[in-house]
């Protein structure tokens, strides 16, 4: 009998040894999981892009906040917006958790606007592009850009150009917070019409009229009822 009662107050005892570390056992693997979160993380955190020009020059300056498996990003430039091609390539750090500056100069620009992004490249091959920056050419000109009507209503208006050089034009429309809604060719020979699409919702809206050479560029706010 002594031994059955010495068995059993031995087995209490080991039962209130593992009650009493359950908790721990718990909180090391709430730990790992929370280890293994933290690991999880995007190939490349770009927190800031920007492009200033000074003379005939253009300078690109980005900064990253970690890389992982990064190989290179391809600087991208644009007359229109629409159509980029790579200027150059910058190779990156690879592998950090450190904030990263980068830096480039577009030497002896034309004059012109010009549009600006990075695409960012792994080392796999796998690309993502940054947001696009503009540098603004403003010269001194006459030209003028009409918009009619304006409100738009039923999503059709007339765009006329006076005074500009003679050539193609790219009509950009865009949100307040930069995101393209329409795009379209005119030229400056007469009225143009342009239809926007149906699923438009009503609201103020940027116009951007840009030659395809860059060299000008009107802009006009325009609301759709």
């Amino acid at each position: 009998m002594k031994k059955y009662i010495i068995s059993y107050k031995r087995t209490i005892a080991l039962f209130v040894v593992a009650l009493s570390t359950l908790p721990s056992i718990l909180n090391a693997q709430n730990f790992t999981d929370a280890v293994f979160d933290s690991v999880v993380v995007t190939p490349v955190n770009l927190t800031r892009f920007t492009a200033e020009k000074n003379e005939k020059n253009v300078q690109l300056n980005w900064t990253t906040a970690t890389e992982k498996s990064n190989s290179h990003f391809n600087i991208q430039r644009s007359l229109d917006e629409i159509n980029f091609e790579n200027i150059a390539k910058v190779i990156t750090k690879g592998n950090s958790s450190n904030i990263q500056n980068y830096t480039y100069l577009d030497a002896n620009v034309p004059d012109i606007s010009l549009y600006y992004r990075l695409q960012q490249v792994d080392v796999d091959g796998k690309a993502t592009l940054s947001s696009i920056v503009l540098v603004k050419y403003t010269k001194i000109s006459n030209a003028e850009l009409s918009i009619y009507p304006n409100p738009i209503t039923n999503h059709s208006a007339i765009i006329t150009l006076k005074n500009a050089p003679i050539g193609k034009y790219n009509v950009v429309v865009k949100t307040l917070i930069g995101e393209t809604i329409f795009i379209s060719a005119i030229n400056t020979s007469g009225n143009s019409a342009i239809l926007l699409p149906a699923s438009v919702s009503k609201g103020l809206y940027i116009v951007n009229v840009i030659s395809v050479n860059g060299k000008t560029s009107l802009t006009q706010k325009i609301i759709i009822e």
